[in-house]
């Protein structure tokens, strides 16, 4: 009975998407601003509180991307993410986490803009690292990151600031473009 009643519900399933798709159109069509080209800015979908997670095969957290808004533009093709933060798993295990003020998906590219207060932070047993900034863009499928706005990266007994800069995050390898001042500690 048990088997059947599950069968039941997996089979209602699409039947309730369905209505609930229906009712979302419902309402969008109609809030729907008779003159569309003049309200590009307004979203036609706001989610709070998103949550996405991405796996790899053995269940570890490869990424997770939050924010305390997600709004969807019909007439573009990106999203906007209010207050976005980045976790992004390295292969040896270390931490990304990385916020901003507020973001922008572009799905052709699978890049993240991020802008306003950005802050990048690896959690590392052997170096944890600081990156600040006041916008970056992040491609999320070659765990590339670059900005042409000053950065300052700190590490322990170290850092180092300039104007514009590219890292890979899967060699930890980075440089930065123009203007590097440098300070350490004596040992």
């Amino acid at each position: 009975m048990n088997n059947r009643l599950h069968f039941y519900l997996l089979a209602l399933t699409p039947l309730l998407l369905t209505f609930l798709v229906w009712d979302l159109n419902l309402n969008v069509t109609l809030t729907e601003p008779t003159n569309a080209s003049a309200n590009t800015n307004i979203p036609d979908a706001i989610v709070e509180n998103p949550r996405v997670s991405q796996y790899d095969l053995s269940g570890n957290l490869q990424q997770l991307v939050e924010g305390r808004e997600l709004l969807s533009f019909r007439h573009g093709d990106r999203l906007q993410v209010e207050e976005p933060r980045f976790y992004l798993t390295e292969a040896s295990g270390d931490l990304w986490h990385i916020s901003a003020a507020r973001g922008f998906f572009q799905e052709q590219l699978s890049t993240f803009e991020l802008e306003g207060d950005v802050e990048m932070f690896r959690q590392s047993e052997e170096l944890p690292i600081n990156f600040s900034t006041s916008n970056l863009e992040i491609d999320l499928n070659l765990h590339m990151i670059h900005t042409a706005s000053n950065i300052t990266i700190q590490a322990p007994g170290h850092r180092v600031s300039g104007t514009g800069f590219e890292a890979n995050l899967s060699t930890n390898q980075f440089r930065i473009l123009d203007r590097v001042n440098a300070i350490h500690d004596s040992l």
